[in-house]
């Protein structure tokens, strides 16, 4: 039996254009898509940076607040830890006896020391914005014992 071979002239074999144009732009769909993937995985690794470092500023004011005094809480201005940008802002906020929360440091005069109770709940609260210019927050909730 003998083989049928499809003859071809010289110059003839190969890629015809329409296939190359093709094959480009598959090659060049598949290259946008990982460039995608390769921003989006960049974007969630600052992400999970800035929440890590949130987390350290956390950590680091509460054992700062931990062994306190009430006089030196309520008058206690958290600086802010750095590593968040210049948008980075603490805040400290404790519940009073009455179930009203307030800000530290106190601005209110009229509050006595039974206003506040043992141990005494205290909010610090982390806020900043990311790279995407979305506002983030991180919270914490201490139990400040009094002596």
């Amino acid at each position: 039996m003998k083989k049928l071979r499809k003859k071809t002239r010289k110059g003839e074999g190969g890629f015809t254009l329409v296939e190359l144009m093709l094959a480009a732009g598959i090659v060049l769909t598949a290259i946008v898509f990982a460039m995608g993937s390769l921003m989006s995985m960049s974007n969630t690794t600052k992400s999970s940076a800035d929440k890590a470092a949130s987390r350290m500023n956390l950590s680091s004011i509460t054992e700062e607040i931990r062994d306190m005094t009430l006089n030196e809480l309520v008058e206690f201005q958290a600086a802010n830890q750095g590593g968040l940008g210049a948008t980075e802002s603490i805040t400290l906020s404790c519940r009073l006896t009455n179930g009203n929360m307030v800000d530290i440091p106190l601005t209110e005069e009229n509050l006595t020391v039974d206003d506040f109770p043992n141990p005494l709940e205290t909010h610090i609260t982390v806020t900043w914005t990311d790279s995407n210019s979305r506002v983030q927050t991180q919270e914490a909730v201490v139990m400040v014992r009094r002596p």
